[in-house]
């Protein structure tokens, strides 16, 4: 089977963002930290934590926990508004738990609340209906602050994929150590629903460009899903998971959400999210996100755990629950 993304054209894969070791100056002007790239920061802790998940919980009631459920669904929506997780128990984890401070301090600033009940395709809608609304209103831009007239198609070649699985070990298809939704639900503390802290970053640093936070090297693209996995696993990132594509959507529409119609990448980057924490394991492939703004498309695809280009990265996230 060959890797689905080397049919799409070359500019899609290929960066026109600085050479490694200078500095976008996009990212520049958008970083929260501020200071030349590479250089020791402090962020601060976690702040507006109440008034971001309140935020967020209203838009999912809103937008995605209304109607019928899909056939197959493994949790009702009608059980995930009751395990609605609560902002008191956020606190308490953030407050107690001393990974969670120490990665507060290395950068992870940001929650982000995942209705992970949800099928993949109801979030896929849910951007395409977003973008709808921010494209009328005029307000949907990329990070440099150019306005997309019309909003971007998502193209999802992911359907013929059999059932995932999430948080492999390794990327094996007879033992990668994975567990399907159905499995992480039966031991959540807030069944659907996941928490994670996330770092504000608008584009997955290129090679050279990630700075150091609280003694932590930003994880950079240019590595092999399989490279990063092992690299997660070890002492310098312990405590991260990868992102799930779930989670990538959920914090696409909360970024859109709290920008006013901006969009998760900048139109130059196209920078490829493969998203590793979910595992196709039949196919042996991995998800992975991707924007072009050149070609006017999001795109849904999967690629090998051996796949890399030097724009090809993916985000790390905290789990709270």
């Amino acid at each position: 089977m060959p890797d689905s993304f080397s049919r799409q054209p070359d500019s899609f894969l290929k960066s026109d963002a600085p050479s490694p070791g200078t500095a976008s100056g996009v990212d520049a002007r958008r970083s929260t930290f501020g200071g030349a790239m590479r250089s020791i920061t402090s962020p601060p802790h976690l702040e507006n934590l109440t008034e971001s998940f309140d935020q967020q919980m209203q838009y999912w009631a809103d937008q995605l926990l209304m109607g019928d459920d899909l056939a197959g669904a493994d949790i009702s929506k009608a059980e995930m508004k009751k395990n609605t997780p609560s902002v008191e128990a956020i606190q308490h984890a953030l407050e107690s738990n001393a990974n969670l401070s120490e990665k507060m301090q290395q950068g992870f600033t940001n929650i982000l609340t995942v209705p992970f009940g949800l099928s993949r395709g109801e979030l896929t809608n849910e951007m395409q209906r977003a973008m709808w609304v921010h494209s009328e209103d005029r307000n949907l831009r990329s990070s440099d602050g150019k306005n997309i007239v019309l909003p971007l198609k998502i193209l999802d070649n992911q359907e013929s994929m059999d059932s995932p699985v999430y948080f492999p070990d390794r990327f094996d298809p007879q033992d990668h150590g994975g567990r399907t939704k159905k499995q992480l639900f039966e031991k959540a503390k807030f069944p659907g629903w996941q928490v994670f802290l996330t770092e504000n970053l608008q584009n997955i640093p290129l090679q050279g460009t990630g700075k150091i936070i609280g003694g932590r090297d930003q994880v950079e693209a240019g590595r092999t899903s399989s490279d990063y996995l092992r690299m997660f696993q070890g002492a310098d990132y312990t405590h991260e998971i990868a992102s799930t594509l779930e989670a990538y959507q959920a914090l696409f529409l909360m970024h859109l959400l709290q920008t006013k119609g901006e969009v998760l990448d900048s139109s130059a980057a196209r920078r490829v999210c493969m998203c590793l924490g979910e595992y196709f394991p039949k196919a042996n492939r991995i998800p992975c996100a991707a924007s072009d703004q050149g070609a006017n498309q999001i795109l849904f695809n999967v690629a090998s755990p051996n796949f890399s280009v030097p724009a090809c990265g993916t985000r790390t996230m905290v789990k709270v629950f």
